[in-house]
């Protein structure tokens, strides 16, 4: 009895201690259990809970929430938020008398219905709210842009009220790192090492080593703000002028450290900028060439399909190659990141009237409908050869009218040809059908969830019905519109 309650002893301090342990997911998906041991900028020491073994974890090894839901918890500085702090801000255009446009950006101040008062910095500006032509718009605005330093400082202290707090002194001194004021950074890690360094006077001591050492070095630390501040803003450009230029002037920095850093977030925020814009850029130059071409009625069908397949992906890398200043290969793999872009959205074409030049199988290929039509299911499906055989007699039965119709000296409605389709159809239509085209086939784009249509025309049913010349009898011919394919082929893509 007392081992079986020892036991149970033992359960029960194991479990204890296993709800009182960290769980941390890795960016693999892995958990592990156990207590974090340490923690600096580059490394977090954790000992698992089961063998009590010691790993010590990058930062980019852990999932991004749990990186991010750490450092915040041991106070640790945002590895990418350095120099990119930005603010909530309005937006407006407003007309001046006179009829001059000025555009204004702002903290809004109040708003009586009448006027609008936006502060940037020390500069106050009242609009009137029947002049605005554009906005307000909610941005997202550079720190640097909206307050000066000391606005800022004043801000965070009224917000944080570090007082005689360590810690709170601490996460001060980060907050102004943050926005590169290393002088009162300096001032707030030195009061927290004299308070007694409170949860990690190591790391304190560590973040003011640092800052010390950008404050010695005052003309590299300025040019390293300067590039994050151009980061912000998204001059890239620029901002690698600066990169190149520090790399020349600086080559043993001992800021050297802090430059890498700086430019690794560049290269990165430049990264997720390209993807975006490159992705803007792929569609519209898609719907512009496209439009062009739909429009143009000297092409001819044969053309335009070639012209889809062919050339319109080269065409759009060459496009924006050259709007954006890059090379056609780096616009590829741009384009091809676009994965990354958060709530990034499909966009639809459909070959509409247009579908039968694809063919039955190709109008249902991998789509619901034609799932169900192959294996015989749904209320519509006979079979294969059975739908084949039933096509094939209802053409042999409108050509048989054809004929009579002819020899009778009356007219009948032919089915068109690609050709007839293409030089009849709307330009919006024919630029439908390239999008779709180029979608499937281009080898450029993500092809979601392909879809069907039923033919207005016949109802998805393949045919009409109408009355023979000789007894009157009803005929079955297929239908002028889809052809007999019954629908009409719609695509999802990204």
């Amino acid at each position: 009895m007392r081992r079986i309650l020892g036991i149970l002893g033992i359960a029960c301090f194991a479990l204890v201690a296993t709800l009182r342990a960290e769980t941390i997911r890795l960016r693999t998906g892995a958990f592990l259990v156990g207590k974090v041991e340490r923690v600096d900028e580059n490394v977090l020491v954790f000992r698992r809970a089961g063998n009590g073994g010691v790993l010590e974890l990058k930062w980019n090894e852990l999932s991004s929430f749990d990186a991010k839901r750490l450092r915040e918890k041991w106070s640790l500085l945002d590895p990418e938020a350095a120099g990119g702090v930005t603010l909530p801000a309005l937006r407006v255009v407003f007309q001046r008398p006179g009829g001059i446009r000025t555009e204004v950006v702002g903290e809004l101040v109040s708003n009586d219905g009448k006027t609008m008062v936006l502060r940037q910095k020390t500069h106050v500006y009242r609009v009137p709210v029947e002049a605005i032509r554009e906005g307000p718009q909610n941005v997202q605005v550079p720190v640097e842009d909206l307050l000066t330093p000391d606005q800022y400082y004043q801000r965070k202290l009224e917000e944080m009220q570090p007082g005689e707090d360590a810690d709170k002194n601490a996460k001060m001194a980060d907050e102004l790192i943050r926005v590169e004021d290393y002088q009162r950074a300096r001032e707030h890690l030195q009061k927290a090492i004299a308070l007694g360094g409170g949860k990690q006077p190591d790391l304190i001591q560590a973040r003011l080593k640092r800052v010390e050492t950008l404050l010695k070095n005052k003309v590299q630390a300025d040019i390293l703000r300067r590039i994050s501040v151009l980061r912000n803003r998204k001059l890239f450009a620029k901002a690698r002028k600066l990169v190149e230029e520090f790399a020349q002037r600086f080559p043993d920095s001992p800021l050297r450290a802090e430059f890498e850093k700086r430019k690794q977030l560049l290269e990165k925020a430049r990264e997720r900028f390209l993807i975006r814009r490159v992705t803007t850029d792929w569609f519209e130059v898609m719907n512009s060439e496209t439009k062009k071409v739909a429009m143009d009625k000297s092409i001819d069908f044969q053309e335009a399909q070639a012209f889809a397949e062919e050339k319109l992906g080269q065409l759009i890398r060459e496009k924006i190659a050259k709007k954006r200043g890059l090379d056609p290969a780096e616009v590829d793999a741009l384009f091809k990141a676009r994965k990354s872009i958060r709530g990034l959205r499909s966009r639809k074409a459909s070959y509409g009237t247009g579908s039968f030049i694809l063919g039955k199988e190709g109008v249902l290929k991998d789509t619901s409908v034609g799932k169900r039509l192959s294996k015989g299911k749904g209320k519509k499906a006979q079979g294969s050869n059975q739908a084949q055989r039933e096509l094939q007699k209802r053409i042999r039965q409108y050509l048989r009218l054809m004929r009579n119709r002819q020899q009778g000296g009356g007219k009948a409605q032919a089915l068109q040809s690609p050709e007839d389709w293409w030089k009849s159809t709307t330009s919006v239509r024919r630029q439908q059908w390239l999008i779709a085209y180029y979608a499937e086939h281009g080898g450029d784009l993500e092809l979601l969830h392909p879809e069907t249509r039923d033919c207005p025309e016949c109802g998805a049913r393949g045919f009409i019905e109408g009355l023979g010349l000789k007894g009157g009898n009803t005929v079955r011919l297929p239908c002028p519109v889809c052809h007999g394919t019954r629908f009409f082929r719609v695509l999802r893509f990204r």
